[in-house]
């Protein structure tokens, strides 16, 4: 069974490295970058601990639980894990830039 995930790793870096590849060379077309945009918010179910986001956005937990604790009214998947997608859109904007 290790051959399946790691199977499903490859692909999954290879599709983000391809994509990662045409933002860089600006050869993303719009309808790509739409159709990327829409499957990820609507579709991927990416879900983080309060210290995954920490590590990701570059913060210190504290900074991170506290935006959970006043944004977030969802209930997490489990007690530690929240929806990234509804994180990344309350996160201050100063955040986003990162890297």
């Amino acid at each position: 069974m290790p051959n399946v995930q790691n199977n499903g790793k490859r692909i999954i870096l290879e599709f983000i490295d391809f994509i990662r590849f045409k933002i860089e060379n600006d050869s993303l077309t719009m309808q790509e970058a739409e159709s990327i945009a829409k499957t990820f918010m609507e579709n991927l179910n990416l879900s983080g601990t309060p210290e995954d986001f920490a590590r990701f956005y570059g913060q210190p937990r504290t900074n991170v639980s506290s935006v959970i604790n006043r944004r977030i009214l969802e209930k997490p998947v489990r007690r530690v894990f929240y929806p990234f997608n509804t994180f990344r859109e309350v996160i201050p904007d100063k955040w986003k830039s990162h890297k």
